[in-house]
């Protein structure tokens, strides 16, 4: 596990205000929020389970403040 992943999560942590709309909308349940929080104060979301990730870069395309992005392994 984790070795053979196709792709990675990055998060941006400070960029984060909590909104939840990645872990909301992720289609394959890879992303939750965490009881973190960011330098202003905001929960953060966390990889809940990266071998769910299918690199639909959906999280990406919803967070208004560029705070996530995910990448193929190379």
């Amino acid at each position: 596990m984790g070795l053979d992943r196709k792709f990675t999560i990055t998060i941006i942590e400070d960029r984060c205000k909590g909104c939840e709309l990645c872990v909301i909308y992720c289609p394959t349940d890879a992303l939750e929020m965490s009881e973190k929080t960011n330098l202003n104060g905001y929960y953060i979301p966390k990889i809940k389970d990266i071998d769910k990730c299918k690199g639909c870069q959906l999280c990406f395309k919803l967070c208004p403040d560029f705070a996530i992005y995910c990448s193929g392994k190379n």
